[in-house]
């Protein structure tokens, strides 16, 4: 994606913002749902917190902040 496609897409979120919910259609709600999930994981790792992430093959991992990926092993105590 380059630079005009990000530009594009920023004022694309910022005019779904200004509609009331009830104007928004399902792609705009899962627009700014996506926004809010990517803003809530920048900020758990900018306090250092890592968040858990699953691949296509259902297997569950944990994103540290500094973008090292440790997969999750199911311990049976």
């Amino acid at each position: 994606m380059n630079m005009s496609d990000d530009s594009h897409k920023e004022l694309d979120v910022e005019a779904i913002k200004k509609k009331e919910l009830s104007e928004m259609t399902i792609e705009e709600r899962n627009i700014l749902a996506q926004e809010g999930v990517q803003n809530a994981i920048n900020d758990m790792h900018a306090h250092g917190v890592a968040t858990v992430e699953v691949d296509s093959n259902g297997k569950r991992y944990l994103r540290h902040p500094d973008s090292q990926l440790i997969p999750i092993i199911k311990r049976i105590y």
